[in-house]
């Protein structure tokens, strides 16, 4: 005697619970997986901001006085006078900002992306890498910081959203290397754009990532 064999399946209610259960795990891990993307994507200024400083530092042990921090703040000028590429990377525009006449060679009118807090020590320059999403010769940053880039500048990828984005990583944003470095956690209070920065070992991405 043949047995009959019953034929599995799923109810309506089932397959509805599944896509509901699949919608709600999407809802939670599409954003997180787009925050992890841009922090990849925003590693790629790290090397560069921590080029610049370094070669300030030796450059004022040579000289007295930090490199390049005045004028229109052009990358061409980090080039000359500190041997630096910025050019290779069309994503970012980089500045250094330095305020004191007598550790810098010029000085710009910017503030620096956040006041110091008690235990921090004195700022001396911070470099800000501002976030660029179109192929133009000059992109501006906080505090109407307009940087200069030469025309080798390679393009953007595409990454970088646009300056008029109420998303994170978009145009104009920075991420910042400070020197000396500040302790490593929050701020306590806010900055730029208030943000309450978040350092690590110098370097913050908390500017870029805040929508």
């Amino acid at each position: 005697m043949r047995k009959r064999l019953g034929q599995a399946g799923f109810t309506l209610i089932e397959l509805m619970i599944v896509v509901t259960v699949i919608g709600i795990l999407a809802a939670i891990s599409i954003p997180a997986y787009r925050g992890y993307l841009q922090q990849a994507h925003l590693a790629e200024a790290k090397p560069y901001l921590l080029d610049i400083a370094s070669k300030e530092r030796s450059y004022k042990i040579r000289n007295g006085t930090y490199c390049c921090s005045g004028g229109t703040l052009d990358e061409t000028v980090l080039t000359s006078g500190l041997n630096v590429d910025p050019a290779s990377t069309g994503n970012f525009c980089f500045v250094v900002i330095c305020r004191d006449s007598t550790l810098c060679a010029s000085t710009t009118s910017q503030n620096f992306i956040a006041s110091s807090e008690t235990g921090d020590p004195t700022v001396e320059f911070e470099v800000w890498a501002i976030l660029r999403a179109t192929s133009t010769t000059t992109v501006t940053g906080p505090q109407s910081t307009v940087c200069r880039m030469s025309s080798s500048k390679q393009t953007p990828t595409g990454w970088v959203n646009s300056s008029t984005s109420t998303d994170a990583a978009r145009e104009g944003r920075v991420i910042v290397y400070r020197y000396p470095a500040p302790p490593n956690g929050q701020d306590a209070i806010t900055g730029q754009d208030s943000v309450k920065f978040t350092w690590l070992e110098g370097l913050s991405e908390t500017h870029a990532l805040t929508k």
